[in-house]
């Protein structure tokens, strides 16, 4: 009710105003960018286990489409099941892709909805889609670029960062260098 008061008291019809009302709906929003093989699926699924396992309710979703989650038999939705009816456990799992078919608005404006329901969103975004990356780092509390070392990701990943320098979120870079200790986390985290 108090979120809803405070977005209610900020709808003025300005820009100043609009941006402030997707940072309040997206207080818990949290989005991962990185290319494949970086470790993007399981990274991002690893910190929102842990928050799972100490709070509860929180929503995992990527939009990679590319779903190895199953190779580690991860009970999981899709995207499309979920912009139908949002889905309540303790770690809410999402898979899916950014298409014509579901717009990059439409997952916007369904996250900022689902936001108020639960402790902490995770969100994960391919590091070639450059819409899907403005559009979700300008409704996130914090985002995080996630490359790891091989030849040439240094410098793909200094442009990301320095394209979103002018973002007010909190901003992280994650090197994945241990594959091993990844698979090690899904084995204790189940």
């Amino acid at each position: 009710e108090a979120l809803e008061s405070a977005i209610a008291r900020l709808s003025l019809d300005t820009i100043a105003s609009a941006q402030i009302k997707d940072v309040i709906a997206g207080r818990n929003i949290r989005t991962f960018i990185g290319g494949p093989r970086s470790g993007r699926s399981i990274i991002p699924y690893l910190f929102a286990k842990e928050v799972a396992r100490e709070n509860g309710n929180v929503l995992y979703v990527n939009l990679c489409g590319n779903d190895k989650l199953k190779k580690y038999g991860i009970e999981r939705t899709t995207l499309g099941e979920f912009l139908l009816e949002p889905i309540r456990n303790d770690i809410s799992v999402v898979t899916g892709e950014i298409t014509g078919a579901t717009p990059i608005e439409e997952i916007a404006s369904a996250l900022r909805k689902a936001s108020p329901f639960y402790r902490a969103v995770y969100l994960v975004v391919p590091d070639d889609n450059e819409e899907a990356i403005e559009v979700f780092t300008d409704m996130c509390l914090a985002y995080f670029v996630i490359c790891d070392l091989s030849q040439g990701t240094h410098v793909h990943t200094a442009g990301i960062v320095s394209r979103l320098a002018n973002k007010t979120c909190i901003k992280n870079v994650i090197y994945n260098r241990y594959d091993s200790v990844t698979v090690k986390g899904v084995e204790l985290l189940g």
